[in-house]
């Protein structure tokens, strides 16, 4: 990651805090031997003195400004807040901003990393996921699941849509919905199917239908953070290595899960794809779209009347090359909703700040400074507007009070970022996930100071070495 969080972020200006939370500020290492251990308990806080970047119009940016959060809400956003008995956090020398959202992650497959070899074709990503996701238990989708969750939380990330493309049985949806609600990350699950799975055969709709029911019925059993969707099966021939099911399979298969009320999500690179799913009348706002390279004006009208959403993963469709483009302007301008992504954090990684800096770049390098497109617009993909894209607009994405306390804190005085300015700047330009200080979920600090709570790091490592090695043996591969 570039930086050694655990040093430059202990090292940031710090503060008094009121000595009846038992809460100090980080200060100079010569004066930290106090330094705690444990965050607040979730409850009522008040984060003071940051620089907080709302991603809300009405409120917009406050260069020192604190945020009340009570049971897991915004209260309230301002300068000075009074507020009696809440333990308080020192945010001076820092942005105080809505967490980032993720659209589309595989995040099943992280720990196909050691077996990524670039220059070679056999050890490419579509190669590797494929001969080796059939070689996976449950227990191993749990454990790659729980590595990429402690990546993207320390990476400021606190919802991700869990495009789980290997879900073998239920039993493999019932691991990944386990390591999701341990971490306490907020979310949708979208039930996919098997690598190397049968093709001319329906969508487990029994399996899905027995997830629903067992998770979703209660929204306790999730702790009201995460919903299920469904990912399709490709739908064109020829569109990756995994194959593509028939038109009138995907007719079905779509049927089903919109009689179960759950949104579709589809992988949709090829050219013409928008054009064929308007022809059968499948598109509509429960449907997400991912990868919009090779789409046309045309196209790009059709989806925003539609209501679809696309996901666009920049990390990853940069190294497409020139004949793929990724048509975030134009679908901007046609008034699209759009949502951004990590993808896969196998061969890339879970850092929306890059993904936000290639997109720009990409942009502007493709159509000319002059598009209008600014550090703003990326921050709000990021954030507000991945939160519409998956449904969660009222919900989260910005410090708006009465929503729900999403937040994370980013150190500005990092040598990397330092001396501070525009923060939209810092955060498209110059920041990294070693400078994430602090994050926040519906109100549950679970990265403080630059280290995951109530997460044994060390053993999730540990864990997800050993399943590798473990589902390379059971393969035996690579030889």
């Amino acid at each position: 990651m570039g930086m050694n969080k655990h040093i430059n972020r202990r090292t940031a200006i710090g503060g008094a805090i009121a000595a009846a939370t038992g809460i100090v500020a980080a200060q100079p290492a010569s004066a930290r031997q106090g330094y705690p251990k444990k965050p607040p308990r979730r409850g009522e806080y008040v984060i003071r003195g940051g620089h907080v970047v709302s991603v809300d119009q009405e409120i917009g940016d406050i260069p020192r400004a604190d945020v009340h959060v009570k049971n897991g809400r915004i209260v309230a956003v301002g300068e000075k807040l009074s507020v009696r008995g809440a333990a308080e956090i020192d945010a001076r020398g820092k942005i105080v901003m809505p967490g980032f959202v993720d659209t589309h992650w595989h995040l099943w497959n992280s720990a196909m990393r050691p077996f990524m070899l670039n220059g070679d074709p056999d050890r490419g990503y579509f190669n590797v996921t494929n001969v080796l996701g059939p070689h996976f238990t449950p227990t191993d989708t749990y454990r790659a699941t729980r590595l990429a969750l402690a990546e993207g939380i320390s990476a400021g990330i606190t919802t991700v849509h869990d495009w789980s493309h290997n879900v073998r049985s239920p039993e493999f949806a019932d691991a990944s919905l386990r390591a999701l609600v341990e971490t306490g990350i907020r979310g949708r699950f979208s039930y996919g199917w098997a690598q190397r799975g049968p093709l001319d055969v329906p969508m487990d709709v029994e399996g899905i239908a027995r997830t629903k029911q067992r998770w979703f019925a209660d929204a306790d059993t999730t702790n009201g953070l995460l919903h299920l969707g469904v990912a399709s099966r490709n739908v064109v021939p020829g569109q990756s290595p995994r194959g593509a099911i028939s038109i009138e399979l995907a007719h079905e298969d779509w049927g089903s899960a919109r009689e179960m009320g759950l949104p579709i999500t589809l992988h949709a690179s090829p050219a013409g794809l928008v054009t064929l799913l308007e022809e059968e009348q499948l598109l509509g706002p429960d449907v997400q779209l991912v990868h919009p390279t090779l789409t046309t004006a045309a196209e790009n009208d059709i989806v925003a009347e539609r209501g679809t959403v696309w996901s666009m993963s920049s990390i990853g469709e940069a190294g497409r090359g020139p004949a793929e483009q990724i048509q975030y302007y134009e679908l901007l301008q046609a008034g699209a909703l759009l949502g951004l992504s990590v993808d896969s954090s196998s061969i890339d990684s879970a850092d929306m700040f890059s993904a936000m800096r290639i997109l720009y770049k990409m942009t502007t390098n493709r159509l000319g400074p002059d598009t209008g497109i600014t550090h703003r617009h990326l921050l709000e993909l990021a954030t507000i507007d991945s939160a519409r894209s998956l449904g969660l607009g009222d919900e989260v994405g910005s410090l708006t009070p009465g929503k729900r306390a999403d937040i994370i804190l980013v150190n500005q005085l990092d040598p990397n970022m330092a001396p501070p300015g525009d923060p939209a700047t810092q955060l498209v330009s110059l920041a990294q996930p070693a400078n994430v200080d602090t994050v926040l979920v519906d109100g549950r600090i679970l990265l403080w100071r630059g280290e995951l709570v109530d997460v044994d790091t060390e053993k999730v490592v540990r864990d997800a070495q050993q399943s590798a090695a473990e589902i390379s043996a059971r393969a035996g591969w690579p030889a």
